[in-house]
């Protein structure tokens, strides 16, 4: 599972490289935020 996990990131990576640098910039962009978004599971609420 977690070499999926790292051959689908350097999918991803080279996906990413080969895209302009304006794309790269949105694309990381979204990755962080979507990363640092804090996960609130259904229980928390309760």
């Amino acid at each position: 599972r977690a070499l999926d996990a790292l051959q689908r990131l350097a999918d991803l990576v080279a996906a990413i490289d080969g895209l302009g640098p304006v794309a790269q910039r949105a694309v990381r962009a979204h990755l962080r935020r979507s990363v640092a978004r804090p996960v609130r599971s259904s229980r928390s609420a309760e």
